[in-house]
Parts: C-alpha cells; sequence; structure tokens
C-alpha cells in the first residue's frame, strides 16, 4: 500500500506553495476592498458643497403665480410708506394727509392701531428691528420712533424736504432732501454725520446689501448718483432718463430702476455700471421692490392702477396685477411670500402673494 501524501499536498502541491497562494488571494482581496472604498469616499466627497460637513443647499420651492390676496382699507386718505418688522408680523404705513402711522397685523390683514406723527412719508426699519426712521416731508426732519413703547425718541434736523429713507446694515440712515439737493447720513446715535449734494431733486436711495454704496434717483436730473459709503462721496453718475425709484437685487449684482417718464425698468449691472436690459412696463411707473429672495420684481404703475410682476432670472414680466386707485409703494415682506402696495387714491393696501418666498 502506497504511503499517504504528505498533508497539504492532496493536489499534487507543497504545502509552502499552497500557502503562498492563499496569501497571494488575500492580498488581492484586500486591494480590491481599498480601491472601493477610495472610490466611495471620493464620490461622497464630489458631491458635498464646500466645507465638508455642511449639508447641500434645499432646491427653491417651485414658483407660482403671483395673485391679489386682500385689500385693507387703512382709515387715512393717501396711505404711502411702508416698512416691515423684522419678523414680518408688522407692517408700519406712512399718511401724511392724516398726519399718522397705521400698523397692521400681517397674519390677520387688519390695522391694529394708529401712531400720531406729523408729515410722515418715508420709512425704513433700522437693522436691529428696535428703531423706525420716518421722515417729517414738510418739517425737515427725520422722526425715531422706539417700536417697543410706540414713542418718538429723537427728531433729527436734516435738510428741505425730506421725503424717503433707507438703512444700512450697519445702522446708518440714509435720508433724501428732496427740495435740499443732498442726502443726509444719520448714525445709530441719531447724529448727522454727514450730508451729500446731489443733482436735481434727489428722490429715492437704495442700498447696496453689502453697504457699501447707495444708489440715488434724480428724475428731474436724469441721473443715478451712485454714493461711497465709507467716503460719502459720488463714485459715479449714471445716465437713465427719469429714474424715479430704485432697488437692488438679493445678491447686489443687479439694480432695478423705474423710470417714470417712458414707462420702463432699466437693469443696472452693478459691476460694470451699464444697463444690462430695459423692460417695457407701462406708463406712470411710480416705486420697484425686488422681494428678498431675489427671485421677483413689483413695479407699480400709479396711472393704470396695476402692479407689473418681473422674473428676474429672465427679466421680463411675467404678470399684471390690477389693485386699487393710484398704487404708490410697494415693499415686500421679510419671508417674500407677500408685497404691500398702498393705494394713494383709495386709503387701502393692496396685499399680493408674490408666488415666491418661504
Amino acid at each position: 500500500m502506497p504511503a499517504a501524501a504528505p498533508a497539504g499536498d492532496q493536489l499534487g502541491q507543497p504545502a509552502s506553495a499552497k500557502a503562498t497562494g492563499s496569501r497571494r488571494q488575500l492580498f488581492i482581496l484586500i486591494g480590491i476592498a481599498a480601491v472601493v472604498a477610495a472610490i466611495a469616499v471620493v464620490a461622497a466627497i464630489r458631491f458635498l458643497p464646500l466645507g465638508g460637513s455642511q449639508q447641500q443647499e434645499t432646491p427653491p420651492a417651485e414658483a407660482k403665480p403671483p395673485s391679489v390676496v386682500t385689500t385693507i382699507k387703512t382709515g387715512g386718505t393717501e396711505p404711502d410708506g411702508v416698512a416691515f418688522s423684522l419678523d414680518g408680523k408688522q407692517a408700519y404705513v406712512t399718511d401724511k394727509q392724516v398726519d399718522s402711522i397705521v400698523v397692521i397685523d400681517v397674519a390677520a390683514n387688519t390695522v391694529t392701531k394708529s401712531l400720531q406723527l406729523r408729515d410722515p412719508v418715508g420709512v425704513a426699519m433700522a437693522p436691529d428691528g428696535k428703531r423706525l426712521y420716518v421722515t417729517n416731508y414738510g418739517l425737515g426732519t427725520v422722526s425715531v420712533v422706539d417700536t417697543t413703547s410706540d414713542q418718538v425718541t429723537a427728531t433729527i434736523p436734516v435738510g428741505r424736504s425730506p421725503i424717503r429713507v433707507a438703512v444700512a446694515p450697519d445702522g446708518r440712515a440714509y435720508v433724501t432732501n428732496f427740495d435740499g439737493g443732498s442726502m443726509s447720513v444719520i448714525d445709530a446715535s441719531n447724529s448727522v454725520t454727514a450730508t451729500v449734494k446731489l443733482p436735481g431733486h434727489p428722490t429715492h436711495p437704495a442700498v447696496s446689501p453689502d453697504g457699501k454704496q447707495v444708489y440715488v434717483t434724480s428724475p428731474d436730473a436724469n441721473v443715478v448718483s451712485v454714493v461711497d459709503t465709507a467716503s460719502n462721496g459720488v463714485a459715479a453718475s449714471l445716465a437713465i432718463p427719469k429714474a424715479f425709484t430704485i432697488a437692488f437685487s438679493e445678491s447686489g449684482a443687479k439694480a432695478y430702476v423705474a423710470n417714470n417718464g417712458d414707462g420702463t425698468v432699466s437693469v443696472i449691472d452693478v459691476a460694470t455700471g451699464k444697463i444690462s436690459s430695459t423692460i417695457a412696463v407701462g406708463s406712470g411707473l411710480e416705486r420697484v421692490t425686488v422681494t428678498r429672495d431675489g427671485l421677483r420684481a413689483f413695479v407699480t404703475n400709479g396711472s393704470a392702477n396695476t402692479v407689473a410682476v418681473i422674473d428676474t432670472t429672465t427679466d421680463t414680466v411675467i404678470a399684471t396685477l390690477n389693485v386699487e386707485q393710484t398704487p404708490t409703494e410697494a415693499v415686500a415682506t421679510p419671508d417674500s411670500r407677500r408685497v404691500y402696495v398702498t393705494n394713494a387714491g383709495a386709503g387701502s393696501v393692496t396685499v399680493i402673494d408674490t408666488g415666491v418666498g418661504g
């Protein structure tokens, strides 16, 4: 009877050769696993935003057609300026014809109270939400209202016929003096720190989102002045006929100018200072506002009693909404869901669902 083969040599291989082959297979499997793991890691990193640990942004909800929600009677005769509390729960509406500011509950769409203030026109909320700046047109002053107590805590002399006010992210307020040919700069201590000379009758100031520039319209001078907030000097002048009001896009890349003379909206490329497009809207344009998310612009047409809606991604008019008599101001809520339009000829505010926001 032949002798048994040594252990490990049942297939005709020596034991050492089989061990070597097993190790080689093991190394191959380990290598394949490492490659697969590396590919998985690279794929995961590929879809992370910069910073790695942050989550991807949620895509915006699909936009809907804009529509009129309701109209609120203010109890006055000529509502004009609008500003919102930081949480968007209250709207402040000026009416210089009855010397008051009405406060509207945004959720209920009702007037909750009225604050007595002489000749109020322009209004803007401070970044901390604690102060409301109000221009007193016939008095040449700006009132500072404490939003907790609803009391005037300061009255600041500015130039002749202060008409509008805009507030920068650092808290400085910029007031256009219509008959004074200037813009007053107010700091957080309620002091006028500079007066910027401007052409014609400066009407509407708009602060860039980064707070570095203020664009000011002068319709009778056919110009938009670009004021540098660091030096309080005019850095550039953009020739735009009958430029009446202005609003920045959310990113600050574009500025929309409502031209009262020819019924168009000029779109300024802020980087180049050039007009990138001109949008035909209709005669009698008054104010323009851009929703906080930057997706839509709303332009009031005082002579046609309408509001034009512009898609800012294509810079085209996508809707025209009927409102009440002589719409003037248009301002978007902080969440971009609503736009409040004051109807100066009807003593009312029209509330528009923007179709965007969240």
